[in-house]
């Protein structure tokens, strides 16, 4: 009697769980069309050339000295991407003594300043309207195969993988004026596979801090730098632990929950 009013109370369960399994596997995930155009993007054909623009972030400021600067496509509204090849350099203006010697056990130099040939940059802030305006209309092209890099480093990456697109879409969707700003630097003095990271969301590895270097070389994986931004009004002593450039420190990286 037992058997059969246990027998019972199962088939009651799978009556009750597999319609609602059905409908859930039959939504298919991430399936956002926003979400998706995000995905997969590559470069829209537009682009500008440049010379001497002054791209400042946070501590951080790039000079794109010549080239030209290729953008993607808009979605929902808004261009979220550039690729630029030329000759460009990025300097880190780390705002303390103590920050700065910090730097420098990396670097072995005063200044980090980082000479690149190639950059991608994925934002919702104001990066496609200033780049717009600073450069003037031009003809030439860039490699789409770095955009590709730069969406692989995120998503296959061995020891880095990060939900970029999602969150983009997260400002796209959202009502306040998105600050998201990401470089995918190509370096060429200190480490060819760097990435300075801006989101007042908390950057990875290091929320709540909103600001970011780091590489994902594999014999050179790692956070070199990070802090609160300057307009956050957040770099306290109070809320650090430690300097507010840590030093060097190894990372893992987990993929956070997709959109």
């Amino acid at each position: 009697m037992l058997g059969l009013r246990a027998l019972g109370c199962l088939l009651v369960c799978l009556a009750t769980t597999l319609p609602n399994a059905a409908v859930e596997s039959s939504l298919a995930p991430n399936s956002d069309p926003g979400y998706q155009q995000l995905r997969s993007l590559t470069l829209s054909g537009e682009s500008v050339s440049v010379s001497n623009i002054a791209l400042q972030r946070d501590a951080a400021t790039f000079h794109l000295r010549s080239g030209t600067v290729c953008f993607v496509p808009a979605v929902q509204g808004k261009v979220t991407g550039a690729a630029f090849v030329g000759d460009g350099n990025m300097v880190l203006d780390a705002p303390t003594p103590d920050e700065r010697a910090s730097l420098k056990l990396l670097t072995k130099e005063d200044q980090f300043s980082e000479n690149f040939g190639q950059l991608v940059l994925r934002f919702t802030d104001s990066t496609y309207a200033e780049l717009k305006k600073a450069g003037s209309p031009g003809s030439g092209s860039c490699d789409a195969g770095l955009l590709r890099d730069s969406q692989n480093v995120m998503r296959h990456g061995r020891m880095l993988k990060y939900n970029l697109e999602g969150r983009i879409l997260e400002d796209l969707l959202g009502s306040a004026s998105g600050g998201l700003f990401v470089a995918f630097v190509h370096g060429k003095r200190y480490n060819d596979k760097e990435i300075f990271f801006i989101d007042p969301n908390g950057a990875p590895e290091v929320a709540p801090e909103e600001v970011e270097l780091m590489t994902y070389d594999a014999s050179k994986q790692g956070v070199w730098a990070s802090g609160y931004s300057r307009l956050s009004g957040c770099r306290a002593s109070a809320r650090r632990m430690g300097s507010l450039w840590g030093l060097f420190r190894k990372t893992k990286t987990t993929m956070p929950t997709s959109v």
